[in-house]
This record gives C-alpha cells, structure tokens and sequence, in this order.
C-alpha cells in the first residue's frame, strides 16, 4: 500500500503528467480537412517555448518524440522517399522548429510540424 501511495505520489509530480495529460484528440484544420491531432501537437508553440526557456528538458524532449513520430508516420504513409528528413538530426529538427515557434508562437505544435514537412519536401530544409 505504502508503496502504490509513492508511485502514485511521483506520477502526479513528475513532468512525464504534463505529456499524458494531452493525450485526448483535439480537431483542427489541416488544408480544407479536419483532423484528429493527439498529444503535442495540440500544444501552442508558446507553450514548447515556455518549457524550453524554464530548462523542462524531459517535458521538451516529448516534443521532440511527437515530432519524429509525426516524421516516421509521415515516411511510412506519404514520402516517395521514405526518409523525408534525409538524414537530418533530432537537434537541428527541433531547432528548426524553435525558430518556427518563435516566429509563430500562437500556432499550434502541429501546425509548426507540418510546416517542417513542407520545408523538407522542398528542400529548403
């Protein structure tokens, strides 16, 4: 008993809570579609930047998970390449997007996410 009590007591104060508290689907637009977003991507970019800038690095780096699992999905069901990222590292993805929340900090994490797709896709990235 005592025992569940801790865990239950470190689950509710760990940061890992702030990541599964998002976990219900959220629609948004995507083009002239609806779709179901989980997870991050229903995160505004201020609030990525917010957990950045405070040092929260278990909190950022589930971002970072959400976006390479966004980019494995996105290369196993839309890529003609199958590697749109050609190669790039986690770190300089998540760079890119930090520059894309800070110039866009009420747009949703998903939103950013997709732009980094397009920026790949082009080659601009």
């Amino acid at each position: 008993m005592k025992r569940t009590l801790v865990l239950a007591a470190l689950l509710t104060l760990s940061p890992f809570t702030i990541s599964f508290a998002q976990t219900a689907g959220a629609v948004q637009p995507v083009g002239k579609d609806m779709i179901a977003i989980y997870g991050h991507g229903n995160s505004k970019c201020s609030e990525y930047l917010d957990f950045a800038a405070r040092g929260q690095e278990t909190v950022s780096k589930n971002y970072q998970v959400w976006v390479n699992g966004f980019i494995s999905a996105y290369n196993t069901l839309v890529s003609s390449t199958g590697n749109v990222a050609r190669g790039k590292r986690s770190e300089d993805i998540m760079g890119w997007m930090t520059r894309y929340c800070q110039q866009n900090p009420n747009a949703y994490f998903q939103r950013a996410t997709i732009e980094l797709l397009r920026s790949m896709e082009a080659g601009e990235f």
